[in-house]
């Protein structure tokens, strides 16, 4: 089953399907902290008649450790908001804004980084697109198919209880030897 949690941890590595409207723990980006960071659901978003799951988040993080070469500290206000598709799980629409600072020495306070990241219209068409194919999927293995094996299994279950209530009705055809 596909939980989206980080094996042995209750961090989210991305939206499990059947999101709930909740908050959750996550760390869907490498460069958050190892901990996650908490995306807190704040509504609900129609598009194009579809029901979606708004989240965001923010925090200061210390991110330091992903260079991979020596800097001084760099700490950086992360936020987004981002649209999950709760039948899937998928992300619909992203976006992030972050701003680094070097903490300390000469170049305290100086920014370094100041990005904006976000889906274009045509990431999120594909994202939409994505996230109906999915949905189509689960609601094929986890509702149409179990109905349709339990029709066949009832189906099974009264033909055997028909033929041992009343075996007159049976006829069994049998060959004869000349």
């Amino acid at each position: 089953v596909l939980t989206g949690k980080i094996f042995g941890t209750d961090i989210y590595l991305f939206f499990p399907r059947h999101t709930e409207k909740k908050d959750y723990l996550a760390r869907p980006f490498n460069y958050l902290p190892e901990e996650g960071v908490v995306f807190k659901y704040t509504g609900d978003e129609i598009i194009e008649g579809e029901n979606y799951y708004r989240f965001i988040y923010s925090g200061d993080f210390d991110w330091t450790d992903s260079y991979t070469f020596d800097v001084p500290k760099i700490i950086g206000h992360d936020s987004g908001v981002i649209l999950v598709e709760p039948y899937s799980g998928i992300l619909i629409d992203y976006k992030e804004n972050w701003v680094s600072n070097i903490e300390g020495g000469k170049y305290d306070g100086n920014v370094i980084e100041n990005q904006t990241l976000i889906f274009t219209d045509d990431s999120r068409k594909v994202q939409i697109l994505e996230s109906f194919d999915i949905k189509s999927k689960i609601i094929l293995y986890e509702t149409i198919l179990p109905i349709i094996f339990l029709i066949i299994g009832f189906g099974i279950l009264i033909s055997w209880w028909i033929g041992k209530r009343y075996p007159e009705n049976i006829k069994i055809l049998t060959r004869t030897k000349k």
